[in-house]
């Protein structure tokens, strides 16, 4: 099993650890950049956008000069971008189609790079690999399902699409 991505800023004059994978975006104010979560919590740390971006890495999209985002958590570009809590961030209109072909093709990117990552064998290893999605809003959850898990267990879309009966879920042998 491969490690979480983890990245780790000073906050509070404390560290704090987070999972690049709970991060919907970053905003800048000055010289501090508040890293905002899934989970609705907001961590500020003084740093700048080139170093925040340089942790983050590749599944980050610059929309704005104070804005970097998460392409997972994108769901729709419009007047704004939304986002898959529903929240709507601006980006610089002028280069809409320049950040929609960036998007594109980092979630396609993220897409294919599912396939090549390792695959929990067991429930225990699943229920570890997968905890971090319990927050995490259930089109997503489903979305990303559907994607990595389906092909590997031989579950339908329709028991997959049942969230009610991931609580016993196991690998058919």
């Amino acid at each position: 099993m491969g490690t979480m991505d983890i990245i780790t800023v000073m906050s509070n004059r404390s560290e704090v650890n987070i999972d690049k994978g709970r991060i919907l975006y970053v905003e800048m104010h000055r010289n501090v950049a508040e890293i905002h979560l899934y989970n609705g919590n907001v961590v500020p740390t003084r740093n700048t956008m080139d170093k925040i971006s340089a942790q983050l890495g590749d599944n980050f999209v610059k929309v704005h000069r104070s804005l970097l985002v998460s392409v997972m958590a994108i769901h729709e570009v419009g007047d704004y971008l939304i986002l898959i809590n529903g929240e709507k961030l601006d980006y610089v209109k002028r280069k809409r189609k320049e950040i929609c072909s960036e998007i594109e093709s980092k979630q396609k990117a993220m897409i294919g790079a599912f396939s090549k990552q390792e695959c929990p064998a067991t429930y225990e290893e699943y229920r570890k690999h997968y905890s971090g999605f319990e927050s995490m809003p259930l089109l997503i959850l489903r979305w990303y399902l559907m994607i990595r898990v389906m092909p590997l267990t031989g579950y339908s879309d329709t028991e997959i699409g049942n969230l009610a009966s991931l609580k016993n879920f196991r690998l058919r042998s």
